[in-house]
């Protein structure tokens, strides 16, 4: 299969997590309190040391402004609104137009 890069929503949140798997974990709880599902290959739990790097597939030079430590990403079809908002540990940063890398030749 070909990766190829896709025009995608790219729903920002932003949080204080001790690890990637209690970000996860949340993100789980968060979506089911919301009555939906998420396809955890589209999400990164990115940590602040390496925002600058792993943003910038996304969004290249146009990085955006979050206000917490540990950012979490999450990458659907253009259109596509965010599963849930705020939660008790996320704030919802907004969402923005970017591009993913996906196998195939077409959103699943």
């Amino acid at each position: 299969m070909t990766p190829r890069r896709f025009t995608a929503a790219i729903h920002l949140w932003s949080g204080d997590f001790a690890s990637q798997q209690l970000a996860f974990a949340h993100l789980l709880d968060a979506a089911d309190e919301a009555g939906t599902a998420l396809d955890l290959d589209a999400v990164e739990v990115i940590p602040p040391a390496e925002a600058d790097r792993r943003l910038a597939p996304y969004f290249g030079a146009e990085r955006p402004k979050v206000s917490g430590p540990t950012l979490i990403l999450l990458a659907t079809p253009p259109g596509t609104p965010p599963p849930f908002k705020d939660t008790a540990r996320l704030r919802f940063e907004g969402t923005s137009g970017g591009r993913v890398l996906r196998a195939g030749g077409q959103w699943v």
